[in-house]
């Protein structure tokens, strides 16, 4: 689901959230180098989650401002020695959360991550037109998608994750979907 790597030249101002993507995608390339085999996987899962949300600029300035922050003080107890390697993936789940609390927009994309990876660990494979009413999703609150409305399918999908991913379930998620993102 993750979108290419966004480059922009030196002279020009870095887009809304490439700051943060930039500053996560090397957190994540420490961590993922770093962290053994066995580790729990929700660290790097989080990561990937907040540089959708980066790459989908859902934020403001000040939340990317902040997250920034709130990584600086992770990598800082880290290399003080305050924070044990064994705490990352709670503290980045603390940023993601962060994230996700106030902006709606990030929720949405949130939660249609959290669907795909719930689907997949069940064995299921999203449906081809599953995976394309999400992609539309990506796409729209990318670009214009009211906030409302983000709330709206937000809340949606978060019921959907409660559910146990039924045939029936999948097929009024899609319908449902469809009509809130009219």
């Amino acid at each position: 689901m993750l979108n290419p790597l966004f480059k922009t030249p030196e002279n020009k101002p870095k887009a809304l959230g490439e700051e943060l993507f930039e500053d996560v995608s090397s957190f994540f390339a420490w961590y993922e180098w770093v962290r053994h085999a066995n580790d729990s996987p929700d660290g790097i899962r989080d990561l990937l989650t907040i540089m959708l949300i980066t790459q989908c600029q859902t934020l403001t300035t000040e939340q990317e401002k902040e997250a920034m922050e709130k990584l600086e003080a992770v990598r800082e107890k880290l290399d003080g020695g305050t924070m044990r390697f064994d705490q990352i993936p709670e503290a980045i789940n603390r940023i993601l959360d962060f994230l996700v609390e106030a902006n709606p927009r990030s929720r949405l994309i949130y939660y249609a991550l959290r669907i795909e990876i719930s689907m997949r660990l069940k064995h299921k494979s999203p449906s081809d037109e599953l995976v394309i009413l999400m992609e539309e999703m990506m796409k729209r609150v990318q670009a214009y998608m009211p906030t409302i409305q983000a709330e709206a399918i937000a809340y949606r999908l978060e019921q959907f994750l409660e559910s146990p991913l039924s045939d029936k379930d999948i097929a009024e998620l899609k319908n449902h979907l469809w009509t809130l993102m009219k």
